[in-house]
């Protein structure tokens, strides 16, 4: 069975992939990303602060109807796991 993942760690990297002229989107997630500083980690697989996650992903990408191009579907697939977290170092 595999780890349960951490919302921070799918939050940070989606971060990271969202592409530069989409600020509201990124703002959302720095929002997400600073509220998620004052969790404890064990505490990261929680559906409640998944719950951050997905309100966000929600606002942004409401259906798979909204999904246009290949960065919302590659925003989408990090989020639901068909994309692997690059691994830490």
């Amino acid at each position: 069975m595999s780890q349960p993942r951490s919302v921070a760690d799918v939050s940070y990297y989606i971060a990271s992939q969202l592409p530069k002229d989409q600020t509201t989107f990124k703002e959302d997630m720095n929002d997400v990303l600073r509220d998620l500083s004052y969790v404890p980690p064990e505490y990261m697989t929680y559906p409640e602060y998944w719950g951050l996650l997905d309100v966000v992903m929600k606002k942004h990408i409401p259906t798979v109807k909204d999904i246009d191009c290949p960065w919302k579907q590659k925003i989408v697939d990090i989020f639901i796991g068909k994309i692997s977290l690059p691994t830490k170092k």
